[in-house]
């Protein structure tokens, strides 16, 4: 089984626009340009931000119980239901959590981690 990672890193906005900047030429010169996947902050702040411990302690949950329902996954991390709603719709917006709706009668949403490993790179 292939194993599903993210990598995570932290980068100031001159480096994004210098890599796009070299793809761009890249391109233009007719080379191929390898897509590189992942997510990336301006600085650890905005990491810190966007993935708190209760954010992780979400996506843990998520990947070692498998809840049905926020509902349920609420129950798991023993946190108020809104609360974590709202920690999913901020984890999906930034592509780590799926949120699918069930087709049963009361339409519950399944959350998911897609990946299984979550790397963090960070350039000194």
């Amino acid at each position: 089984m292939k194993v599903k990672k993210l990598v995570i890193g932290i980068k100031s906005v001159d480096e994004v626009m210098t890599d796009f900047a070299q793809a761009a030429e890249a391109l233009e010169r007719g080379e191929m340009v390898k897509e590189r996947k992942g997510l990336y902050f301006t600085n650890m702040k905005a990491f810190r931000r966007a993935l708190s411990d209760q954010r992780l302690a979400i996506l843990r949950a998520i990947r070692a119980s498998h809840p049905a329902s926020v509902y349920e996954l609420a129950k798991i991390v023993k946190r108020d239901v809104k609360n974590v709603s709202s920690d999913l719709a901020i984890l999906e917006e930034i592509g780590l959590v799926e949120l699918k709706k069930t087709k049963t009668l009361r339409k519950k949403v399944k959350p998911t981690v897609p990946y299984d490993l979550i790397n963090l790179d960070i350039a000194v």
